[in-house]
């Protein structure tokens, strides 16, 4: 039989008591909590509860079209820091011509290249215009349309280019119908044959915060196409109502080469009229003050302008601020 000391028989009683006054104050606690949750209707402790349940309950998607890693959805408005997010006022009378209208008409500007091409080509135009014309008559007010698709561009000499996604949000305030673009023209890599981990690279769909995602290039307005205007530099809107005679944009193939020795001068590239709005030519597009500074440095890089030119015409711009 074991035998213990008076101190240690001390220490072990003091021991006891300190357990069972833990013991009396935290099971009346957890009581009322249970209690208190359960009159609120949850089945959870209020103080177990965290961010990630809100989060999950705000990331509420309707898929309307999807293939493979491609979709076209409707979901909750992003979210502003310290800031509340104005309400849609999504209409219904936008047609299907009126999104592809809007969306044929932007180009896209290769970063460093001096050359335009279509941002989407027909397949991409198809989709995007019947699947979002959609969204936007059955979203809420608090519900934006969202997308992620992925073109094959080829290059000349018939060459495949790789994967592009290109992702954007799209809802209508103020009369205009507005896209935050993400991802423009993301090449999508792979590795040994495996594509991307999309945990770790996910497509990024565009937000009202700021920018995000890969951009390729600049947006512009196509030639012959509606004129829009930015908000910001991934952010573009036009007017709900298309502009009048203003045709659709269409995809159009590469002219057959012409013999400028044998051809009449009506057939040669400069007899080419310019692009068209209703009969009228197309109104100049006044370049924004970065487009022009990428003109500039790309005149310079090339050796087409002087130091002393460059710095010039450098200040001039800027002074336009």
């Amino acid at each position: 039989m074991i035998q213990y000391s008076a101190t240690e028989r001390k220490k072990m009683s003091e021991k006891t008591i300190n357990r069972l006054k833990v013991r009396a104050v935290l099971w009346p606690l957890m009581t009322l909590a249970v209690l208190a949750g359960g009159v609120a209707g949850c089945s959870y402790i209020p103080f177990m509860h965290s961010d990630k349940a809100d989060q999950k309950e705000a990331k509420v998607v309707r898929t309307l079209w999807k293939s493979g890693e491609q979709y076209v959805a409707i979901e909750k408005q992003d979210r502003l820091t310290g800031a509340s997010v104005k309400a849609n006022e999504h209409v219904t009378e936008i047609s299907v011509d009126r999104l592809r209208s809007a969306l044929a008409s932007i180009d896209l500007r290769l970063r460093d290249k001096d050359k335009s091409l279509a941002l989407f080509n027909e397949e991409e135009l198809r989709l995007l215009s019947e699947y979002i014309a959609e969204g936007l008559a059955l979203a809420g007010p608090d519900e934006d349309v969202t997308f992620a698709i992925i073109g094959h561009y080829v290059e000349a000499l018939g060459f495949l280019k790789k994967r592009m996604v290109t992702g954007g949000r799209v809802f209508c305030q103020d009369g205009q119908l507005n896209i935050i673009f993400g991802d423009v023209h993301r090449v999508l890599s792979e590795t040994m044959g495996i594509p991307e981990d999309r945990r770790l690279k996910p497509f990024m769909i565009g937000s009202r915060s700021g920018v995000v995602g890969e951009h390729e290039g600049m947006l512009l307005p196509k030639p012959g196409g509606e004129i829009f205007a930015k908000l910001r530099e991934d952010w573009v809107f036009f007017p709900i109502r298309a502009p009048e005679n203003v045709p659709i944009p269409q995809e159009s193939s590469a002219p057959a080469p012409v013999n400028r020795e044998t051809a009449p001068a009506a057939a040669t590239h400069e007899s080419v009229a310019p692009p068209q709005y209703g009969g009228k030519p197309a109104p100049a597009v006044k370049k924004s003050v970065e487009e022009r500074l990428m003109i500039l440095n790309e005149l310079h890089n090339k050796k087409l302008i002087s130091d002393d030119e460059y710095k010039a015409k450098r200040l001039d711009i800027l002074n336009d601020l």
